[in-house]
């Protein structure tokens, strides 16, 4: 199921932005893919800002992956609980006090439609208060950022890394919380909304977070952040990025994915969101490689093909 919403435009003719303003909220709070949506699709006339999310049925249900659409608002620093804080922003409402904001996981993506004339410029990012709260004062699975005498060196980010169609151009970093520096008076969580700039040949973004609290599970720091009002503007020297023919269906993936390509294909290589490599395939020239995803964990996944004209990155979507 496609959520189709329609496109908040705010500024100038140059430049237009996705406010979430205009989406209509189950109960007037969430939306998270609990009533079958695949992803949120923001419509207007330069193009599509699409926002895949997956809801998992297991265990009676929980929004395993991707965005979710939030106009909740509780920014009280207490005992990690995500059943009050999971989709509310440490800030309290959106960026300069709006109603909307989107709520993401680790490993989250967005992209523009094929057709868009536009690329993503800038956003604003901040934590979500359950993150902000496990850092803050700890929890049963996270630290205590800084620890028991406040000088442990510890840190989460968010990587945003940028593509242009399948093609990385550029990453950008933001800490979320910083106490790696030898002056505890310079340690922060972020609490407030930041301004995030991408060079202009964008057309998509997947947002990986590292945390300096790990376990052999993953990640221990609640692995969720927010962003609100992502602008587009013109596309520019597009003619400058090195994009090779390439095309992946079925995209989501359930029991296989069909990769095609005017080029012979040498190898792909499938990575998790955390840079772990899945699967290796050796094609042997192939202009069409079919390869099992059966065995893959629902989700987002970065493939690495190589051809005889060169290599490139895209993202495909497994929901088994």
């Amino acid at each position: 199921m496609t959520i189709a919403i329609l496109f908040a435009i705010v500024g100038t003719t140059n430049a237009q932005v996705e406010t979430f303003e205009n989406v209509t909220l189950d109960s007037g709070k969430v939306l998270n893919g609990f009533n079958g949506e695949k992803e949120f699709n923001f419509s207007f006339s330069g193009g599509n800002l699409i926002m895949p999310t997956f809801w998992d049925t297991s265990f009676g249900g929980f929004w395993s992956s991707g965005w979710a659409i939030s106009r909740k608002y509780d920014s009280a620093t207490m005992s990690t609980d995500f059943g009050r804080h999971l989709y509310c922003v440490k800030a309290y409402k959106g960026y300069n006090n709006s109603n909307t904001f989107a709520i993401g996981q680790n490993g989250s993506y967005l992209y523009r439609s094929r057709n868009s004339k536009e690329g993503i410029s800038k956003l604003k990012i901040t934590n979500t208060t359950a993150a902000y709260n496990s850092m803050k004062l700890g929890d049963a699975f996270a630290k205590k950022f800084g620890g028991r005498t406040g000088n442990d060196s510890d840190y989460l980010y968010c990587k945003m890394m940028q593509y242009n169609k399948g093609v990385f151009v550029d990453s950008q970093i933001v800490y979320l919380a910083d106490f790696r520096s030898s002056n505890n008076a310079n340690d922060y969580i972020l609490n407030s909304w930041k301004v995030v700039h991408f060079v202009k040949e964008t057309d998509s973004i997947m947002f990986q977070l590292k945390s300096s609290d790990t376990s052999e599970w993953g990640i221990n720091t609640p692995a969720f952040f927010a962003i609100d009002d992502v602008e587009f503007d013109l596309l520019e020297n597009i003619s400058n990025v090195n994009t090779l023919s390439i095309m992946a269906y079925p995209n989501p993936a359930q029991e296989s994915i069909t990769f095609r390509s005017t080029n012979p294909i040498n190898k792909l290589v499938v990575f998790s969101p955390n840079g772990t490599i899945v699967k290796t395939l050796n094609s042997e020239q192939n202009t069409e490689v079919k390869m099992d995803v059966s065995d893959c964990a629902n989700g987002m996944y970065i493939v690495r093909f190589s051809t005889e004209n060169g290599t490139g990155i895209m993202r495909v979507m497994v929901q088994n």
